[in-house]
């Protein structure tokens, strides 16, 4: 039999190394739980005096939980992810008016998922409901798109279909537009080698209504884009300029454009300086 004193020590070393599992199992959870390590995009400065910023926040999955566009320090737009088993809904949010920067709701996007693939998008609108179906290749890439627009202020319904072809390393190079089954336009485009800050990141970078396929779909940064009509008549050519981190993730970029029409030959509303949060 021990000793009352060394039976008092042995529980308490016991007592002891009980506890200090548990701050290891603690310790072990927490990690579980982390906010996933990389680079992620927080904001995007439009213009050199930065007037104009969209911001980027996430949630503890390192998923894009909300964006908003700043002008003037104000918030001007506000877009909430609010994201479900199989569905993720994208609530929009303007300005009352323009005197009132109050935020009120506006519209909503919803996107639905079989097997983490989208396969729907529905946009809903005072103006019109928009429903756009997906469907994939063997490669699990989406290679047609079908838009479905139905109007409310004649109950009119139009359709468009999007076909979409890939690089070897999933950048989208090409789109036809077909409307009516004929080819209305098609879009061709390069890419860099370097990384996309909006890759399976910001699904509606440049269209709220639905899906922005390149900038959500491709790995890399567009750095040039060829608009021509079916008999190959080219109507533009948008060059896409960069400079980059030693990440390889952009740090600002513009655009150039070369129209038949002469429009524009640069767009300064394509200037953008980028800045990113490592975890």
């Amino acid at each position: 039999m021990l000793h009352p004193k060394k039976q008092r020590d042995m529980n308490k070393n016991i007592t002891i190394l009980g506890f200090l599992i548990l701050l290891g199992l603690i310790g072990c959870e927490k990690d579980d739980t982390d906010f996933p390590s990389g680079v992620y995009l927080k904001k995007v400065y439009y213009h050199k005096n930065a007037d104009q910023v969209r911001l980027f926040d996430y949630n503890s999955k390192g998923q894009l939980a909300q964006r908003d566009y700043q002008f003037n320090d104000v918030i001007g737009e506000r877009f909430e992810f609010i994201r479900e088993d199989n569905k993720t809904s994208i609530l929009f949010y303007d300005v009352k008016s323009p005197n009132d920067y109050t935020l009120i709701f506006k519209d909503r996007l919803d996107i639905s998922y079989e097997n983490e693939k989208i396969v729907k998008t529905n946009y809903y609108s005072s103006k019109n409901d928009l429903e756009v179906l997906f469907y994939y290749n063997d490669n699990n890439r989406v290679n047609k798109i079908k838009y479905v627009t139905k109007r409310f202020v004649d109950d009119s319904e139009m359709t468009i279909e999007m076909m979409y072809d890939y690089d070897n390393l999933g950048n989208i190079t090409k789109v036809d537009d077909i409307r009516d089954g004929e080819l209305w336009s098609t879009s061709v485009y390069d890419y860099d080698t370097q990384k996309n800050p909006y890759y399976l990141v910001d699904p509606i970078n440049n269209s709220f209504s639905r899906i922005d396929m390149i900038s959500y779909l491709s790995p890399n940064n567009p750095i040039r884009c060829v608009y021509m009509y079916p008999n190959n008549d080219t109507l533009s050519v948008t060059q896409f300029h960069y400079e980059y981190n030693s990440d390889g993730f952009p740090t600002f970029s513009y655009e150039s454009i070369d129209s038949k029409y002469d429009v524009n030959d640069y767009d300064s509303t394509g200037t953008k300086y980028y800045e990113y949060e490592i975890k």
